[in-house]
């Protein structure tokens, strides 16, 4: 039932973006998708509702979403709360799940939702993250065709270890500290 609603969640915003499915508004509550996807295990479709869900900002250019977001920008209608507080707490949270977030089985799960695109601006990662095994820290970067992974010693100890599950790569478990390595890319 889980997968279910999530593909039809997918299948309906699919339209929606497309215009071939008529909408009238929309509460950008649902950004908590985008944490949901990414854990689900579609980072696409988890970048592809982020990517949607900024192009929705409102007012153009001030970098925030209001309550409630209408089809037709210019439309006089109620907006509710700008910016709007929940709404930023639910971006934050599936923007740290894209980054990491922390598994069912006791693990850290790194870089699930991080796309290639994101390495042409040099390197990601995350220092200090605050989680329950302590803090993270992590940064991978481009190097050519390949991704420079480190993780420092002085880091969250999961008892589950870590995981590096960057898209379209192969899983890399990650169970002693200091690790430094390379991911060939193609």
């Amino acid at each position: 039932m889980l997968a279910a609603t999530f593909e039809r969640y997918w299948r309906e915003s699919r339209a929606r973006i497309a215009g071939t499915r008529d909408w009238k508004d929309y509460t950008p509550y649902e950004l908590r998708t985008v944490g949901a996807l990414t854990r689900l295990g579609e980072p696409e479709r988890a970048i592809a509702m982020l990517d949607f869900f900024f192009s929705d900002q409102r007012p153009a250019g001030w970098n925030q979403w209001a309550e409630v977001v209408g089809k037709d920008a210019r439309a006089p209608r109620f907006l509710g709360d700008m910016p709007h507080a929940w709404v930023a707490s639910d971006y934050i949270r599936s923007a740290l799940d894209l980054l990491a977030y922390e598994g069912e089985d006791g693990t850290l799960v790194l870089a699930a939702g991080v796309p290639d695109g994101w390495f042409a601006e040099g390197r990601v990662g995350v220092h200090g993250l605050p989680t329950s095994y302590g803090p993270l820290t992590y940064s991978i970067r481009r190097d050519g065709k390949r991704l420079v992974v480190e993780v420092p010693d002085n880091n969250a100890r999961p008892p589950g270890g870590m995981v590096l599950r960057l898209p379209g790569s192969e899983e890399v478990r990650i169970d002693r500290l200091p690790v430094r390595f390379v991911i060939e890319t193609r």
